[in-house]
C-alpha cells in the first residue's frame, strides 16, 4: 500500500536532495536530541508538520531564513517510529520519491492541495508585509 509522509528541511537543500535524495545522518536536529544512528525523520500528516513547526521544531529552526516541505511517496521505503509522531528510515531514499510542495526559494510556490502550509514559506519580512 503506497503512502506518503513529508520532511521539512532548509530551502538550501533542496536542489542536493532532489538530485541525490535524503541521505540518512545525524543532523543539527538529532544532534541535540543525542541520536546515535543515521536516519532521516518524517511526518505522518500536514498537521503534524504544523505542530511541530509552532513548538519544538520551530524554535530549533528559528535561525532558518528559508524552510521546504517534501512529500515522500513510501511505496517500497521501510518505514520506523520510535514516537507516535514521528516516522524515520535508516535507509536512503532516492529522488524520484521525493516531490516539493512547499518551498521558500521559489516565491508563491505551494502545490495545490497545500496552501496551508504557505505560511511556513514566508520571511519575516513577508510576514511584516501582510500585517501592515
Amino acid at each position: 500500500m503506497s503512502r506518503t509522509v513529508y520532511h521539512v528541511t532548509l530551502s538550501e537543500n533542496v536542489a542536493q536532495i532532489l538530485e541525490q535524495g535524503l541521505i540518512p545522518q545525524i543532523g543539527s536536529l538529532a544532534s541535540a536530541c543525542a541520536e546515535v544512528e543515521n536516519r532521516t525523520f518524517f511526518f505522518g500528516s500536514t498537521l503534524a508538520i504544523e505542530d511541530a513547526l509552532s513548538g519544538w521544531m520551530g524554535e530549533a529552526l528559528a535561525y532558518a531564513e528559508r524552510l521546504c516541505v517534501l512529500s515522500i511517496e513510501t511505496e517500497g521505503i521501510e518505514l520506523k517510529h520510535d514516537a507516535d509522531y514521528e516516522l524515520y528510515s535508516t535507509a536512503p531514499i532516492p529522488p524520484e520519491k521525493i516531490s516539493v510542495i512547499v518551498d521558500a526559494s521559489l516565491p508563491g510556490f505551494t502545490a495545490p492541495g497545500f496552501e496551508h502550509l504557505a505560511y511556513i514559506a514566508m520571511t519575516d519580512d513577508d510576514l511584516s508585509e501582510r500585517q501592515a
